[in-house]
């Protein structure tokens, strides 16, 4: 979930009536095998009464994508998903390949988490290593 206006801390859950009453901007749903299109339906009735102005929906295992928009009083079904923009994100939705894609404002992919933690020990490793260099530099300097 995206609130713009919530206060950031951490929390187990998103309780509206806890948070001033602010519904969530954008709810995103990534499905399970356990969850059935009917369950999707009426998460989407609860979220249109709860005032939510974006939601979108990804099936992993099909590459499946929907997402609805509010347009007035009601969310209204997004059309050509394939390169969607969410308007209130900046970010944008690319299910034209084998699997979903999310690229920021700049058009650039973000990263998943196993990708974020290849980085981060690669950048730790670089830093050691630079550290020992350095600790090898005062310790023996060079002359």
């Amino acid at each position: 979930m995206v609130v713009f206006g919530g206060t950031k801390r951490d929390r187990p859950s998103y309780m509206q009536w806890e948070e001033g009453g602010i519904p969530p901007n954008v709810v995103f749903e990534i499905l399970s095998p356990s969850i059935r299109p009917t369950a999707m339906k009426e998460r989407l009735r609860f979220y249109d009464q709860d005032g939510v102005s974006e939601y979108d929906i990804h099936d992993p295992d099909n590459v499946g994508y929907k997402g609805f928009i509010r347009s007035g009083d009601a969310p209204r079904p997004i059309p050509k998903l394939s390169k969607w923009t969410s308007p209130l994100l900046s970010v944008r939705f690319d299910i034209s390949g084998p699997e979903l894609v999310i690229l920021d404002p700049k058009g650039e992919r973000f990263l998943s988490v196993q990708e974020l933690r290849i980085d981060r020990d690669q950048e730790r490793r670089r830093a050691e290593r630079l550290a020992a260099q350095l600790r090898a530099a005062v310790i023996e300097p060079a002359g």
